[in-house]
């Protein structure tokens, strides 16, 4: 059970437990000031947030980017020669923010920047907190209830005494009671690393969480720094129906009613949303975005290469774990049959353990759920990655533009790489806390990455 609920959380925070150590305020930013060139031009890596360093503060990341322009400013002094800025998830976010700062603060450094390149980032926000802190602990909640209460109707499976019975029930309750503090409680004490985590979804109005709120989609950082929405609204035809109608027919010059069937078509309405950059149309803009959905894949640093061995430990915990709770179910509707299982509450318990069972069996698609997409890159919605070229206004029927300068070569106005989860697809050295290099940037991204930074040249 403990390792379950630590999988679970750690699903929504992995993205920083993987990351580069990022720019926790703006006095931590030596990293950023970086300049790497790879023969196709200057370029500075901003990196991912990082739950392991976070210090909950008031200031959001508005106050990191104003941070990461002093340091670069400072660390530059006179050079006028031009970079491009790449961020990778959080990093992602910040560096299209970064552009709109600049072009807001500081013409002459706005002039030096080539371009924006995001890998795998979020630059719509991350849609897992879709809806808040408040509606993302919902549906985590929700998830460990449901394996709570498969154990409660395993350890339901023994003909024990009332007492023995009693104090599992006890000890199960404190796992799933809604007062949401005990469950804070214990998976605190499972990993001391989530206490700064899990704090967002204990006090989600804090107003020392702003970096964290700064990250949900249409938060009021990204409506100012990076792009708005326009709602549009339309009407779709979903069918028929027959309808009875009053109709008339003269007689003898007078009108009379009679009941008649009809046909109408039946409508609804559809809300689509329409991005409206705050970036500067002008900017050249890459995305990169990573299209590997095995988030468990990311539980294996070397997983690129083949390397799965603790994803296989975890995929094969929870198949053990199914077969216990269908077990488990089994033995109850066999007492109910027997008609001791009405008294032993077995009719609840075979509900608790086929609904855990089922959701064992779907791990994916409840990950899936939790990250608010089946199209990930094991943390980050792949349309949460990129700003389209066009969008399609079904009330005009036609293709408007939301900003052409991108620097794919693809379509789409974006790069896919589908062999890249969340965590290997960094654009820097994955580093050791020695500062050796633990894995370096993979060959396909470095590619990636240099052929967008060439464009920049003739885009800017």
């Amino acid at each position: 059970m403990k390792k379950i609920l630590v999988v679970l959380t750690a699903l929504l925070i992995s993205a920083g437990l993987w990351a580069e150590p990022a720019c926790i305020n703006g006095e931590k930013l030596a990293e950023n000031a970086k300049m790497f060139n790879n023969g196709s031009g200057q370029y500075r890596v901003f990196t991912g947030f990082n739950f392991k360093e976070y210090e909950p503060s008031r200031y959001g990341i508005e106050k990191i980017v104003e941070g990461e322009y002093k340091k670069i400013k400072s660390v530059d002094g006179s050079d006028k020669s031009k970079y491009v800025a790449v961020g990778h998830s959080q990093g992602g976010l910040r560096v299209l923010a970064y552009s709109t700062y600049l072009k807001k603060n500081d013409t002459t450094q706005y002039n030096r920047l080539a371009g924006v390149i995001t890998v795998s980032g979020i630059d719509k926000g991350l849609k897992a907190l879709d809806g808040g802190f408040t509606n993302t602990f919902n549906k985590l909640e929700n998830d460990i209830s449901i394996l709570a209460n498969g154990a409660r109707g395993v350890c339901g499976v023994t003909i024990a005494t009332d007492l023995i019975r009693k104090i599992t029930e006890s000890a199960l309750t404190a796992i799933i009671q809604t007062n949401r503090t005990a469950i804070f409680y214990v998976l605190k004490k499972m990993n001391p690393i989530l206490n700064y985590t899990l704090t967002a979804y204990q006090y989600p109005n804090s107003p020392n969480l702003q970096e964290l709120k700064d990250m949900i989609p249409g938060s009021a950082f990204i409506n100012k720094y990076v792009s708005t929405t326009e709602k549009i609204t339309y009407k779709v035809k979903t069918g028929t129906e027959t309808v009875w109608v009053i109709k008339y027919k003269k007689v003898l010059g007078v009108k009379i009613p009679y009941p008649a069937k009809t046909t109408r078509d039946v409508y609804k309405y559809v809300d689509t949303y329409k991005d409206k950059p705050v970036f500067d149309s002008a900017l050249p803009v890459g995305y990169i975005v990573g299209a590997n959905a095995n988030t468990l894949s990311m539980m294996d640093a070397d997983s690129i290469n083949g390397v799965h061995t603790n994803e296989n430990k975890i995929r094969n915990g929870f198949k053990t774990a199914k077969t216990v709770f269908n077990v488990a179910y089994g033995v109850h509707i066999a007492k109910c049959v027997g008609i001791v299982g009405l008294f032993t509450n077995s009719p609840t318990y075979a509900k608790y353990c086929k609904n855990a069972a089922d959701w064992c069996g779907n791990l994916d698609g409840e990950i899936n759920e939790l990250l608010g997409s089946s199209k990930h890159d094991g943390l980050v919605a792949e349309e949460s990655q990129f700003y389209p070229k066009t969008f399609y206004n079904n009330v005009t029927g036609r293709y408007e533009e939301v900003h052409s300068k991108v620097l794919a070569s693809e379509s789409a106005g974006y790069k896919r790489m589908t062999k890249f989860n969340h965590m290997n697809i960094t654009p820097a050295d994955r580093l050791n806390d020695d500062g050796s290099v633990a894995t370096p940037v993979h060959s396909d991204v470095q590619k990636a990455i240099d052929e967008m930074i060439k464009k920049t040249n003739a885009k800017r």
